[in-house]
C-alpha cells in the first residue's frame, strides 16, 4: 500500500485565522463557529431572511488546527503526553499510545482514565496505568537475553545425537557432553563400555559420570579417583539389622556368615537378634522443647547476658534487661562460649545482633537505606514542566529527597516566584520591570524537597521547571 499524497503544510498556515472556541457561550456573536456546535442555526438561514454567513477566518481556523494534526502524524510524529489534554477528555482511553518526553520510549494504556503522567510518576504508579510498548534499545535488549559466543549445535558433544563421540582416555575429556568410552581399549574410565557424561564449569571444576551396565554409579573430578556408591540392597547386606530376622548359628572354629557377616568361635550358640542399628552414637540429645528447640512456649530469662547456650528464648518482657527489644523472642548461637551470637527481630521488624554481651547492632531497610542515600545519587536532573502549574500543591512520592529549580519566562515587564515547602516560604525573588530597556529579565528559585514533603511554586509566569529526582 503506497502513501496518500502527504500534507507539507497545515491548511492556511500564513493566511488568516480565527482560533476556534470549545463551546459557544451567548456572549459570542451568532455566526462564531465552536468545536461543541459547529456553525450556529443562523448560518443555516438565507441572509436574504435575515440570515448570517459563515466567516472564512472560522474555517480558516478549523481546517488550520486539524491539518496541523494530519502533518504532525505525515511527518512520522509521536503524540506525547498532556496532563491538560488528559483532564479536558477525563484521562486517555485504554489502548492509546503515546510516546516519552525524551522520544525514547512508549506507552500503552492498560486502563481507561488515565491522567497518570509516565514521565513523572513512580515506577509502581506507571506500572499500575501503563504498559511499556517499545524502546529505543528494544533491538540491544534482546540481543542482551543471549551474550554473543558459541553455543552447542544439535548433536554437539553428544548431546542430542543418536550416537556420542567415541573416546580412548578419559582423562582428556574436558568439554561438557556425554561420550562413549573405547571399550576394551579405554583408559581411565570406571567402566571402559558404558557412556560417560561430563560437567564443566569454567574448565576449572570438571566432574564426570558413568552408570555402569549393573547399575553401580561412579563419579570423580577429572584425572581424580572414581568415588562408588552402593544400592540399596548392597546397603542391606553390609548392616546387619536391617530388613532381617532373628539369626541363631553354631558357630564353627572355621568362618561362618551369618546375615552377610564373617563370623569365627569355639563351637557355641549365638543368637542374633536385629535392633535397627543406626548412624548414631550413644550420647545426650536435646529432647523436643530443650532450649526452646520446638516448644510452643522458650523459657524465659531475665538477663540476655546470662544466654550461653543454643535455642530460642523469651525475653522477660519490662523486667528484662540486655535484649533489643525486651518483648520478643532471642536466638542465641554459641561454638564453644568463644563465639555466641544473639539475634532478635523486633515487632516493628528490625533486626538486631550481637556478638557475646557486646553492644547491639542493628540494620536499616531497604527503604531506610534508599532514603538515606546522598541527594543526587543513582538521581537525573528531569524536565517536567509539561506536568506542573503554577499555585498547584504536588508531593515528593519518590521515597528520596529531590531538588526543584523553576524560573519566569524571559520578560521585559516585572516578573516573580515564589516556593512553598510544607506550606512555608523557602525560595523568593523578584525582578523589577522597566520602560525602553531591551533585554529581558527571569526571576529564579531552589528548593530541596524531602520525602513526602508537599512543594508548590507561585509565579508570575513559568519558563523552566526541572527537578533532581
Amino acid at each position: 500500500m503506497k502513501n496518500p499524497k502527504l500534507i507539507t503544510k497545515p491548511f492556511a498556515q500564513n493566511g488568516q485565522k480565527n482560533a476556534i472556541p470549545e463551546n459557544y457561550s451567548s456572549s459570542m456573536e451568532s455566526n462564531q463557529a465552536t468545536w461543541d456546535q459547529g456553525f450556529g442555526p443562523i448560518t443555516m438561514i438565507p441572509v436574504a431572511a435575515g440570515g448570517l454567513p459563515p466567516k472564512g477566518q472560522d474555517f480558516n481556523g478549523i481546517f488550520n488546527q486539524i491539518s496541523e494534526s494530519v502533518v504532525y502524524l505525515s511527518m512520522g510524529g509521536r503524540f506525547k503526553f498532556s496532563a491538560d489534554y488528559a483532564a479536558a477528555i477525563n484521562g486517555y482511553p485504554k489502548g492509546a499510545i503515546l510516546q516519552s518526553d525524551d522520544e525514547k520510549k512508549e506507552y500503552q494504556s492498560i486502563i481507561d482514565n488515565n491522567k497518570v503522567n509516565f514521565n513523572t510518576a513512580t515506577q509502581a504508579q506507571i506500572n499500575a496505568a501503563w504498559k511499556l510498548f517499545s524502546t529505543d534499545d528494544m533491538l540491544q535488549q534482546l540481543a542482551g537475553k543471549q551474550p554473543a559466543g558459541n553455543y552447542l549445535k544439535l548433536g554437539d558433544y553428544g548431546i542430542g545425537g543418536e550416537f556420542p563421540p567415541e573416546v580412548i582416555d578419559a582423562n582428556n575429556v574436558k568439554l561438557g557432553g556425554i561420550y562413549a568410552p573405547a571399550g576394551a581399549a579405554g583408559i581411565n574410565f570406571y567402566d571402559p563400555y558404558a557412556p560417560m557424561f561430563v560437567m564443566n564449569r569454567n574448565g576449572m571444576y570438571i566432574r564426570q559420570f558413568q552408570i555402569t551396565a549393573t547399575g553401580k554409579i561412579a563419579a570423580r573430578d577429572i584425572k581424580g579417583e572414581w568415588k562408588v556408591y552402593s544400592d540399596d540392597e548392597e546397603l542391606k547386606t553390609r548392616f546387619l539389622g536391617i530388613n532381617s530376622t532373628a539369626v541363631s548359628a553354631k558357630q564353627l572354629s572355621t568362618k561362618s556368615t551369618i546375615a552377610g557377616q564373617e563370623f569365627y568361635g569355639k563351637g557355641e550358640t549365638i543368637t542374633i537378634t536385629p535392633q535397627g542399628i543406626g548412624a548414631q552414637p550413644v550420647g545426650n540429645y536435646l529432647k523436643l522443647g530443650d532450649y526452646g528447640i520446638g516448644s510452643a512456649f522458650p523459657p524465659i530469662v531475665a538477663d540476655a547476658d546470662t544466654l550461653g547456650v543454643c535455642g530460642f528464648f523469651a525475653a522477660a518482657g519490662a523486667g528484662s534487661k540486655n535484649y533489643f527489644d525486651s518483648y520478643t523472642p532471642v536466638l542465641v548461637m554459641n561454638r564453644d562460649n568463644n563465639y555466641r551470637c544473639s539475634l532478635q527481630i523486633n515487632v516493628n521488624g528490625r533486626v538486631a545482633t550481637r556478638h557475646r554481651s557486646g553492644a547491639w547492632i542493628t540494620y536499616p531497610t531497604l527503604d531506610e537505606f534508599n532514603a538515606k542515600k546522598s541527594l543526587g545519587e543513582g538521581q537525573r536532573w528531569q524536565d517536567v514542566k509539561g506536568s506542573r502549574s503554577s499555585g498547584v500543591s504536588y508531593t515528593n512520592t519518590t521515597g528520596r529527597t529531590i531538588a526543584l529549580s523553576v524560573s519566569t519566562a524571559g520578560a521585559i515587564a516585572s516578573s516573580s516566584i515564589q516556593i512553598f515547602v510544607d506550606n512555608v516560604l523557602c525560595s523568593r525573588n523578584e525582578v523589577g520591570g522597566g520602560e525602553g530597556t531591551n533585554f529581558t529579565r527571569h526571576c529564579i528559585g531552589y528548593a530541596v524537597i524531602p520525602t513526602g514533603s508537599t512543594y508548590k511554586v507561585e509565579a508570575s509566569s513559568i519558563g523552566l521547571w526541572a527537578e533532581l529526582r
